[in-house]
């Protein structure tokens, strides 16, 4: 990469000289500026500072508009420009700043839509800063949907006019896949859009066998494909994981130190290794754990690489934290695993990298127990740390969802362990509980297989550990969530199905005593 963007550096110095004789050339300057966004689509990936504007990225951009400021050519340079410095915002997390940017490439080139003669990278610009907003309002649909339907439109009179047109058909791929993703997180059917994005992907590959784009692309929508499969057919599934990582071996063999191409690759062997840990029996979880240290071997690799990137840190944090988890209800050793995750919050805070705290509260939530096992000293100073990374994550509104279902474990364990201390569990399960009754108040939270597990967990607790008066009935309401739970993701489930069991015991113990405190339940039943 150093060495492409010196290459990038000696053509922009070629194209000053040029330009210093040749003032008033349009055309120059838009050569220049778009060696500019190249050069900062290159820095990006190591998360690179994004400029303002694309008058701050090169001077040339701003003097291209000056001069020919209706060409279609500088309209084109100009979006790139903003699309470039959008995706270096979206690298470093600062989605706000990244929607603004993308939204400024699309009104600079709508305009050039409605002229007959429109050039097809006009086309393309357009639709890939639709696809950009459309991604950054994932979780808003009323926002998200008109941009994905505007992006495929277009790319879809794109690829009709030029059918061998290789980013035309690549963009209009990803576009249906990203669809398909987000249509699947309500419950929609996503086959239609995941079909036709490896369609005309694979129908990408064949064109270009050497395109790296096209193997990325494809590589990740075999991935949307694994996650649509999963629940339904173990070996169907299987296949999509394995093929997405093949698509994507052949990106690394061509970009080894590219951040993105081991990062992706990353996330596939995570997800994989989930895919399996998830359904192996409990005694044979350790023997899926090669797989993961692939994952965390890339992820370092990435940091490496990138130390400014934040999703390096959350994701290699989010896999410990799932292991744990994994681990943890397979009662098998998961200390190991877990330790790593301070050393890899102070790393993120010494590159001035803002983590998702929903992920770090998760991790932390899932490592006190664990050095409660060993007997240390630091199990509740960690809860309290978790605690205050949910505190910030649930005062954003945007953010708040996915603080509740972190939030639930928390309030779960941290009840537990007051317990083991002789401590009131009281206000652990009456937070968690409040925040439980806020999710199930909206479709969202009542449609969330984690919330529905996750809280039925946390009723658990309360069936066992609280006043009287109320264990009966939270025993009932936590297996109609766990049975809630097992509609929505009989895979999920199964992580819960033995709390599902052991609170169906507690249940009938209850019913029989007539709310028993917890010590004169049986020990299995506790």
């Amino acid at each position: 990469m150093d060495q492409a963007v010196a290459l990038i550096d000696a053509a922009d110095q070629f194209l000053q000289s040029a330009i210093a004789i040749h003032r008033s050339d349009a055309v120059l300057m838009q050569h220049a500026c778009v060696l500019a966004t190249r050069r900062l689509s290159m820095l990006a990936a190591r998360a690179a500072e994004a400029p303002d504007d694309p008058a701050a990225l090169s001077r040339y951009c701003g003097d291209a508009v000056q001069a020919d400021p209706r060409a279609a050519g500088t309209l084109e340079v100009l979006a790139m420009a903003w699309l470039t410095i959008a995706a270096a915002h979206d690298v470093r997390g600062e989605s706000d700043a990244a929607r603004v940017a993308f939204a400024r490439s699309s009104a600079v080139i709508s305009p050039s839509l409605a002229d007959a003669a429109v050039r097809v990278e006009s086309r393309l610009l357009f639709a890939r800063a639709e696809l950009g907003l459309a991604r950054l309002n994932l979780h808003i649909p009323e926002r998200a949907e008109p941009h994905y339907d505007r992006c495929i439109a277009e790319l879809q009179r794109l690829v009709t006019t030029t059918p061998a047109y290789l980013p035309g058909l690549i963009s209009l791929g990803e576009a249906h896949r990203d669809r398909g993703r987000f249509l699947a997180n309500y419950k929609r059917d996503v086959e239609p859009d995941y079909a036709a994005a490896e369609r005309h992907l694979r129908r990408a590959v064949t064109l270009s066998p050497d395109s790296v784009p096209a193997h990325e692309a494809l590589s990740k929508t075999l991935l949307f494909r694994f996650y649509q499969a999963r629940d339904a057919d173990f070996e169907r599934a299987l296949g999509f994981a394995r093929a997405a990582i093949d698509a994507q071996d052949q990106v690394l063999s061509r970009q080894p130190d590219r951040p993105d191409a081991a990062f992706n690759q990353a996330a596939n062997f995570g997800d994989l290794w989930t895919y399996m840990a998830e359904r192996a029996p409990s005694d044979q979880v350790s023997a899926t754990l090669p797989t993961l240290q692939q994952a965390l071997q890339l992820f370092e690799r990435v940091r490496a690489l990138a130390p400014q990137r934040p999703d390096t840190y959350e994701f290699d944090i989010g896999f410990r934290a799932q292991a744990g988890e994994i681990l943890r209800v397979a009662e098998q050793p998961r200390i190991t695993l877990l330790e790593p995750v301070p050393r890899l919050i102070d790393a993120a805070a010494a590159n001035a990298v803002r983590l998702n705290e929903s992920y770090v509260a998760w991790a932390l939530t899932e490592l006190a127990p664990a050095t409660a096992a060993t007997g240390s000293s630091e199990t509740t100073r960690i809860f309290d740390q978790a605690r205050a990374s949910l505190d910030r994550t649930l005062a954003v509104a945007d953010e708040r969802h996915e603080a509740i279902r972190m939030s639930l474990p928390w309030a779960a364990q941290r009840a537990r362990w007051a317990m083991t201390r002789q401590e009131a569990p009281t206000p652990w399960l009456e937070f968690g509980e409040r925040l439980l009754n806020e999710a199930l108040a909206t479709e969202r939270g009542k449609g969330d297989n984690i919330i529905a597990c996750e809280g039925a967990a946390l009723l658990a607790q309360k069936a066992r550990y609280g006043a009287t008066t109320t264990r009966i009935a939270a025993a009932e309401e936590g297996l109609a969530l766990f049975r809630a739970c097992a509609a929505l993701s009989a895979r999920y489930f199964q992580r819960f199905r033995k709390e599902s069991d052991q609170l169906t015991l507690v249940l009938a113990t209850l019913r029989n005593v007539g709310g028993a405190p917890v010590s004169s339940l049986p020990t299995s039943q506790r």
